[in-house]
């Protein structure tokens, strides 16, 4: 009999900020003092930071170390979201959308998008990309019609069929970086 696994959604901050029992099992004990739970706490939230570095390593395909102040700015930017999926205290899939005015349209551009190889599969992308596309609609205030939606992806990573599954058409590319 296969158990049903159930996932939690939410933004990176909820996914940082979300403890359970099995986060806190060595601290939560009479007599536990507040310094106590906030370095629990603070624990927690490293092996989560870590969590989630990892799952864009497996994207990246290297190392992937988030300075402290570029966490902050993602936390704290209002044109930044990224949506976690989790169970348990586990990270399973992570995208990021950022709100970008090209040509005078607000765009939102999809990046990031990966779900660890363990629960590749099982539709998670496809709720991921659904998902990140209603909550910039919510978060930024723009219509269907107005806001567009663009993304990137290496062909080596073979996601041309998943994408234009979901209606992304591809275009030539021209990538210049520095």
């Amino acid at each position: 009999m296969c158990s049903k696994i159930t996932y939690r959604v939410g933004s990176l901050s909820d996914w940082l900020n979300h403890f359970n029992a099995a986060d806190m099992s060595d601290t939560l004990h009479d007599g536990v003092t507040r310094e106590e739970i906030d370095q629990a706490l603070s624990t927690a939230r490293t092996k989560r930071i870590a969590q989630f570095q990892l799952l864009l390593t497996e994207l990246h395909e290297r190392p992937v170390e988030l300075s402290p102040n570029v966490l902050q700015h993602v936390l704290a930017c209002e044109t930044e979201y990224v949506l976690c999926v989790w169970t348990e205290s586990t990270l399973v899939a992570t995208a990021q959308g950022s709100l970008l005015f090209a040509s005078m349209r607000p765009t939102v551009h999809i990046s990031n998008v990966v779900v660890t190889a363990a629960y590749r599969s099982k539709g998670l992308g496809e709720f991921l990309m659904v998902h990140l596309r209603k909550k910039a609609r919510s978060k930024w205030g723009t219509s269907h019609d107005t806001l567009r939606f663009v993304l990137t992806s290496q062909e080596k990573r073979h996601t041309r069929v998943f994408y234009e599954k979901l209606g992304y058409v591809g275009t030539p590319t021209i990538r210049y970086e520095r």
